[in-house]
């Protein structure tokens, strides 16, 4: 490991520095701001490491010893270790936590390669912490009716939260796509939302008649005044401004425990996840379902399919292009000319 020789002036290649570099990159690539954030606070904590050990800052004197080093730190960490405001626990920070800061600073490393600041990637010889695979929990039919059924649409914030949980089970948008949704984003007579993704990626989605139903209600029934011009998002609070994550985590939270349901994730996340494993056991095809989720690969896709169950020899029993045409009738059996059938011994 390379030591730093005294408190020179920062170079050019040090990660205080580079970092800036590759926040102006992602912008340019539009990724987004939470991606954004997780990389800079990755390396962040790299750099902090590096100095409280005496050791380089200088990405050019960052190599497979430093990130191994720094891994280890990392897994064995307390939770909230430095925190201005949370002081630090007993327990150590989780798996999935030391996979999200390696991942961070490996997509750094990345960056610097891809850019020719640096010539070998260190991450080429470290591998990445798994992190812990959970369960993904999702609602029961009777949970999701239960929900629906305790709001009480007579009144306007009743009406809003109906309309927000039918499209989140709908269509299984995230909680920033749907606090984020503009009035023109909504064709309501196709039945169409134009939805903004990650990396600022827009892909449509489609959405059924009860939520539809329920969007032209609330649109025009029972939406808000904007408190600004600017702020034409559908769904709104009563004061007129647009959700925050917690804001609509709360309204999921507050709709399932009114509706007495417990032991299960109450976030709109679940509503994704609910989503996604029900339009497969429905039949939909898990290519169709990657599009309608925003899934940039398969693999993210497939953890659903893996979940529903689905038995795919019924489907594929039921979809049968050969058992689709209108053939003649021939046996099913194939005939041996001048042989006949042996016979067991």
């Amino acid at each position: 490991m390379a030591r730093s020789e005294g408190a020179a002036v920062t170079s050019a290649y040090d990660l205080s520095r580079l970092v800036d570099g590759y926040k102006l990159a992602a912008r340019a690539r539009n990724l987004s701001p939470n991606t954004i954030d997780i990389v800079v606070r990755s390396v962040g904590f790299l750099r902090d490491f590096l100095a409280g050990q005496g050791l380089s800052t200088d990405v050019w004197h960052i190599g497979k010893g430093e990130i191994i080093a720094f891994i280890l730190d990392l897994q064995e960490r307390h939770r909230y270790a430095g925190h201005p405001l949370t002081p630090a626990q007993d327990r150590n920070l989780s798996a999935n936590a030391v996979n999200g800061y390696v991942r961070g600073v490996s997509a750094f490393f990345t960056w610097l390669a891809t850019s020719r600041i640096i010539e070998v990637n260190p991450f080429d010889e470290v591998p990445i912490p798994r992190g812990e695979q959970k369960v993904i929990q999702v609602f029961s039919k009777e949970q999701l009716e239960q929900m629906l059924d305790a709001i009480e649409t007579s009144t306007a914030t009743g009406q809003r939260d109906h309309a927000m949980l039918l499209l989140l089970i709908d269509t299984g948008i995230r909680s920033g796509e749907l606090r984020d949704l503009r009035l023109g984003d909504v064709d309501l007579e196709q039945r169409f939302l134009t939805v903004t993704g990650k990396g600022r990626v827009q892909r449509m989605v489609p959405f059924a008649h009860r939520a539809q139903d329920a969007l032209w209600r609330y649109i025009n029934f029972n939406r808000p005044e904007p408190a600004l011009p600017r702020y034409d998002h559908v769904f709104l609070t009563e004061a007129g401004c647009p959700f925050s994550k917690d804001g609509l985590l709360r309204i999921v939270r507050k709709r399932g425990q009114k509706a007495g349901i417990s032991g299960i994730r109450l976030s709109p996340h679940t509503f994704r996840h609910t989503m996604s494993v029900m339009y497969l056991k429905s039949g939909g095809p898990s290519q169709t379902l990657q599009g309608l989720l925003g899934h940039a690969s398969a693999a993210s896709t497939k953890r659903y399919v893996n979940m529903s169950g689905v038995d795919m020899a019924e489907i594929h029993e039921r979809c049968s292009p050969a058992d689709s045409l209108d053939l003649k009738s021939h046996s099913t059996g194939a005939k041996r000319r001048g042989r006949q059938p042996r016979r067991e011994q």
